[in-house]
C-alpha cells in the first residue's frame, strides 16, 4: 500500500507511521481519507502504544530514509 501524500508531511520523515485507512481522528489527515494516528522513530515504541490503545487494522510503514548517525 502506498500513500504518496505523505510526501507533503515532512514532519513525519524518518519515522514509523501508523495509518488508519478507515479515516477518523488522527494527527494528520491524508487526501485518500486515511489518517495518521501515531508515529515514532522506534518501531517497538509505536507498536507498544498502539497495542496499549487497542488500535487494530492499521497500516504501519516507514516514511523516507532512515536518519543517519
Amino acid at each position: 500500500m502506498s500513500f504518496p501524500e505523505l510526501n507533503h508531511h515532512t514532519e513525519l520523515l524518518g519515522r514509523w507511521i501508523a495509518i488508519d485507512p478507515r479515516g477518523g481522528q488522527g494527527i494528520a489527515a491524508l487526501r485518500s481519507g486515511a489518517v495518521v494516528v501515531d508515529c515514532d522513530v522506534e518501531l517497538d515504541a509505536l507498536c507498544n502504544r498502539l497495542d496499549d490503545a487497542r488500535m487494530t487494522s492499521l497500516t504501519i510503514l516507514f516514511h523516507g530514509d532512515r536518519p543517519r548517525a
